[in-house]
């Protein structure tokens, strides 16, 4: 295992393979630290990751919520006290309490993660059966790429064992299998836990398990063990069939099971290396001038990149220029429900309140505040699935934007080397869309209420209300307005990022082929000597 890492290393470093700096280091750390397996917990937003874990832990650690919550990447292991510490992207580390922990790892109180935390670590005396586990809560989906944070972006080749969380309402989306097979790539053992199992009855349950089955089957042509659970029903049974099937084996041949896991990695980091040693052996076999002939042919994408810049630039113009007219249609509908519920509603309470008139202005204002904070958290709820789609339209783009450069440029490789380049799937973060701030204005303009001692209630309280129930149409329409605008902004900062995330790849890709080509010295012995070496590595496994 070492004698293989170590000779992809060394070929790495002499051939300036520098794009696969990032996994020989992960592999290094792996060999050099105390020995951990990081027990990843993935899935979709509200897919039930934390739930599980605070169930499993028996322990309210993580926060929950019905929109999605976490925002930052959490790991729970041993240690001989309770404690927590926050890791961030700047390298300092803080105590904290743990059960502030949601002040930091939370979207709703560290929205788009702007404490800039890179990780928190939760240690617990309650896992010493598990002393070597650590257990990782995860964003939603591809989450733990959100924000464009390279620091965060980098520790998903560190998951040992990964836990791929399914909703049984939903089972097994095209994002989930791309989701496994871009953790297959670092991870030898994936799980599959089917949550909310208690939403069904057992033979409901059956059905969805056996689709799910036989969908990971039919796409990976391999088996996954599959549990189910739920934190509503039968929860301590689950836990004990994970704990029984999955963790207590993990720590029973916890050796083996990590030096597997250091195997698995470093094989893929070989293979992965073997590619670019083959494009470099047929560049090494050229003369000075047939190398710069195959540099000007094969990165004359390079040539381009301003013009790729652009054709990004257009194609994210395109889509957000529509943005705010698509939300418009989703959020304007509801102007009608909304006057008509709340109008019913300002009718039934009102008679409730009491006091002066400055008691009865922060009442009113704080009642349609929370009214309108229910109603329209509702309305963006329930519009989710649309306002995901606008950037699911704008992904589909992208991605075929990237799959063009990436077939051209594997196109002009296979044309002058005969070189078939293996492409890297590429996974990107759709951005979750969070509830907008609702506000709402004084009761009146012109502080009338702070004079409330000029108007007795019993002569003036009728006028008043009708004065309240007058302004709440103008409150509604403005903070209606007011959604559209900042779930506008919202999906074209997602769109954004898209257009960032293709043309940070095609900028990494050219560079490290660039790289590559660019050798002039003569190593065509060298090249096939680790060839020879790595591939036999890999063959007497």
């Amino acid at each position: 295992m070492n004698k293989l890492f170590q000779l992809v290393k060394e070929a790495c470093i002499n051939n300036r393979i520098t794009s696969l700096d990032r996994n020989i280091e992960i592999v290094e750390n792996l060999l050099s630290r105390k020995r951990v397996i990081d027990v990843a917990v993935l899935g979709q937003f509200k897919a039930g990751k934390s739930s599980f874990l605070n169930s499993f832990l028996e322990k309210q650690i993580l926060p929950v919520g019905v929109v999605p919550v976490t925002s930052v990447i959490t790991r729970i292991g041993y240690g001989e006290y309770e404690c927590a510490q926050a890791t961030f992207i700047d390298g300092r580390v803080d105590e904290i309490p743990v059960d502030e922990i949601d002040e930091y790892v939370s979207e709703v109180k560290n929205p788009e993660n702007i404490k800039k935390v890179l990780w928190v670590d939760v240690y617990l005396p309650t896992l010493k059966q598990f002393e070597g586990l650590r257990f990782v809560d995860t964003p939603g989906l591809g989450s733990i790429f959100r924000h464009n944070s390279e620091a965060t972006e980098k520790w998903a080749p560190e998951i040992g064992v990964a836990i791929v969380a399914i909703g049984a309402e939903r089972p097994l989306s095209e994002d989930e299998i791309h989701l496994i097979r871009e953790i297959g790539k670092y991870s030898p053992d994936i799980v599959i836990l089917l949550t909310k199992v208690d939403l069904f009855d057992e033979g409901q349950i059956d059905e969805v398990m056996s689709f799910v089955e036989s969908s990971l089957r039919r796409s990976f042509n391999r088996d996954m063990p599959l549990y189910r659970y739920s934190t509503k029903r039968d929860s301590r049974k689950y836990g004990d069939e994970m704990k029984d099937g999955v963790f207590i084996p993990l720590m029973r041949n916890f050796g083996v099971e990590f030096d597997k896991i250091v195997r698995y990695k470093s094989e893929s980091l070989a293979r992965a290396c073997l590619g670019y040693l083959e494009l470099g052996l047929s560049v090494s076999r050229k003369t000075d001038v047939e190398q710069s002939g195959l540099m000007s042919r094969i990165l004359s994408e390079r040539l381009n990149i301003d013009y790729i810049r652009k054709e990004l630039l257009l194609l994210m113009t395109s889509f957000i220029s529509r943005t705010r007219e698509n939300i418009f249609q989703l959020v304007g509908p509801y102007r009608r429900i909304l006057n008509e519920a709340i109008a019913v509603k300002f009718i039934e309470d009102h008679k409730r309140w009491h006091g002066n008139l400055f008691a009865l202005s922060r009442t009113y204002e704080k009642w349609l505040h929370d009214l309108l904070t229910s109603e329209i958290g509702n309305i963006v709820e329930s519009e989710r699935p649309n306002l995901a789609g606008l950037l699911e339209e704008a992904k589909r783009h992208f991605s075929f934007f990237l799959t063009s450069f990436r077939e051209r440029l594997n196109h002009r490789i296979q044309t002058v080397l005969g070189i078939s380049m293996q492409s890297e799937e590429w996974v990107v973060e759709i951005r979750e869309i969070r509830k907008p701030d609702i506000r709402i204005s004084r009761a009146s303009e012109f502080h009338l209420d702070l004079l409330w001692f000029l108007f007795p209630m019993f002569l003036f309280k009728r006028i008043f209300m009708r004065h309240f129930a007058n302004q709440v149409p103008h409150e509604i329409e403005k903070n209606l307005h007011r959604v559209t605008s900042d779930l506008t902004g919202m999906v074209n900062k997602g769109i954004e990022e898209l257009k960032d995330q293709t043309y940070r790849y095609i900028v990494n890709e050219l560079s490290t082929i660039e790289m590559v080509l660019s050798n002039r010295e003569s190593r065509t012995d060298e090249i096939l000597r680790y060839i020879e070496l790595i591939g036999r590595c890999l063959k007497d496994g």
